[in-house]
Order: C-alpha cells, then sequence, then structure tokens
C-alpha cells in the first residue's frame, strides 16, 4: 500500500505524487523491502539481519510475498478534504481497475484534547464492492482466501509421506514438547539442513498446505521471537501432537 498524507486540503496534483509513489514501490522486491525493513529495525534499537527481517516480511503477510501483489500496490489518498478533479481521477482510476481510496480526517478540540476521526470518502463503504471489486477481485492473496482447517491423522499421515527433512523434524520436535516453542535453529540442526534450505522447506510447506490440502493453515503455528531470541519459533498443541506421534507410531 502507498499512502499520501497531506496536512489540510488536498491539492489538484495530489494522486500524480501517488501515482509516482507507487510506480517506484511496484519494483520493489522481497529482498529490497528486508534491507529497508532491516534498516528501520535498526534505527528503533532491535538490530536485525537482512535475512530475519524477511522471515519477518513473509510472516506479516501469512503465507509469503508474492510479486503479483508487490507489482500493484493499493494507493490511499488521506487529506481533510479533496477538490472536485482529485475525486474525478480517483473514480477514473479506479474503473480503470486501480484500488485507490480516499480518506478524509478531521480534528476536534474537546477541553484540553485533540480528537481526530478518520471516514473513507471513496469508494463509499456501503457500495464499495460495486466500485472497486474488478481491482480487488484480481489481486492474488497469498493465502487465496483458503480457510484455516484442522489436520487430522490422514492429513498429516498424507504429509509425512510428501514433506522434507525440516518439516518432518519441525513435526517431531514440536509433537515431543506440546505447548512449547521451539527455535528454528533447534529444527534446523535436527533435520541437517543450513538456514536457506530450512526456509526454502517451509515455503514448499506453504504450497503443499494450499494445493494438496485446500487450507491455509500449517499444521503447526509459528511466531517470531516467541522464545526471545530473534528467530522464529514453532508450536503444536496437544491434540495435533498426539495426532503426530500416532501417525509416526502406527505408521512407521
Amino acid at each position: 500500500m502507498v499512502a499520501e498524507l497531506k496536512r489540510d486540503i488536498a491539492p489538484d496534483t495530489v494522486q500524480m505524487q501517488a501515482l509516482k509513489y507507487a510506480a517506484l514501490a511496484s519494483r520493489f522486491t522481497p529482498e529490497v523491502l528486508a534491507v529497508e525493513h532491516a534498516k528501520y529495525l535498526s534505527r528503533r534499537g532491535e538490530p536485525t539481519s537482512e535475512a530475519a527481517a524477511l522471515e519477518l516480511l513473509e510472516t506479516h503477510s501469512e503465507n509469503g510475498l508474492l510479486p503479483e501483489n508487490l507489482a500493484k500496490p493499493r494507493i490511499v489518498l488521506l487529506a481533510s478534504s479533496f477538490p472536485p478533479v482529485v475525486t474525478a481521477t480517483a473514480v477514473w482510476l479506479s474503473e480503470m481497475s486501480l484500488d485507490i481510496s480516499l480518506v478524509r480526517f478531521q480534528a476536534y478540540r474537546a477541553g484540553d484534547q485533540v480528537l481526530v476521526t478518520a471516514s473513507q470518502l471513496y469508494p463509499v463503504p456501503d457500495v464499495e464492492e460495486f466500485t472497486v471489486a474488478p481491482a480487488r477481485q484480481t489481486r492474488v492473496t497469498s493465502a487465496d482466501a483458503l480457510p484455516q482447517v484442522e489436520w487430522s491423522e490422514d492429513d498429516l499421515r498424507k504429509l509425512r509421506d510428501l514433506t522434507s527433512a525440516t518439516v518432518l523434524a519441525a513435526l517431531d520436535l514440536c509433537s515431543g514438547s506440546p505447548g512449547e516453542w521451539i527455535a528454528l535453529r533447534k529444527i534446523e540442526e535436527e533435520a541437517g539442513r543450513e538456514h536457506a534450505q530450512a526456509r526454502a522447506d517451509l515455503a514448499g510447506l506453504t504450497m503443499r498446505t494450499k494445493r494438496l490440502f485446500g487450507r491455509s493453515n500449517w499444521p503447526f503455528d509459528a511466531q517470531w521471537a516467541a522464545g526471545g531470541e530473534q528467530q522464529f519459533y514453532y508450536s503444536m498443541g496437544a491434540t495435533g501432537a498426539a495426532r503426530w506421534r500416532s501417525v509416526i507410531t502406527v505408521n512407521p
């Protein structure tokens, strides 16, 4: 998303500024974003490697950064009001399948406080699906709007025969300590995989989860820095752990 914020009334050229920034942003790659995100976190006093920053971004976008979405960012214009030429341009750009919104903010003084409200001017929220649906329906989502479905023993058995050493190690370690967070480094050691190889294995799990099992969720949870260090951690609940242990015990 590219957001262009004006402190007061939007000038007639505000949409051109936003289009320029969107054109520049459309050339971003996951690697470029990771470099900049690592710099941002470091400025905040959270030193982070570029590889770790990339993992954070991929997790934030659920199942990874998709080039199709990076190439066509959304545009949001924010101002206290918009002249007719801007609203007319926004409507036309939307009709041309560009995802653009106008958001109006207003400030009120209440005693010694200042309250700020924001409301979407265009598309009108009640009819948004009619005005911007062509643009938004063509966007590729990382999970393709797939549901989260509980993993059964049959699912896990099928996954066991198709998946990688990294995923198997994660399932074994997480099921051995239900409810605890297992560090990615420990999983890499257990699987005998380098960090880049492990990340590729987990990316493969995402694709198998979507294409073969019709769901968006992995058989275990993932969370950044859950164990205190700047890395990913993984965990399974007691039910999922019991199912996996049953699969590898009964069907070795």
